[in-house]
């Protein structure tokens, strides 16, 4: 398709941690991917905001 920019993803690496980022670039979008870290599990069962994490784009995002 025309137009269509990719980008490989990447890997963030600090100590043991890995981070992979991946680009999705007609939207505009990037996402993280990586381990849950155990202190944002647990935010989400001390009744804090935790951030919202998704299998698959969520419903009703934008899209140009």
């Amino acid at each position: 398709m025309q137009g269509t920019v990719r980008a490989e993803p990447l890997k963030l690496i600090s100590g043991r941690e890995e981070l992979t980022l991946r680009f999705d670039c007609k939207p505009g979008e990037m996402h993280g991917v990586g381990k849950i870290k155990r202190t944002v599990q647990n935010a989400a069962q001390a009744n804090e905001a935790p951030p919202r994490f998704y299998r698959t784009r969520p419903e009703g995002s934008t899209r140009s």
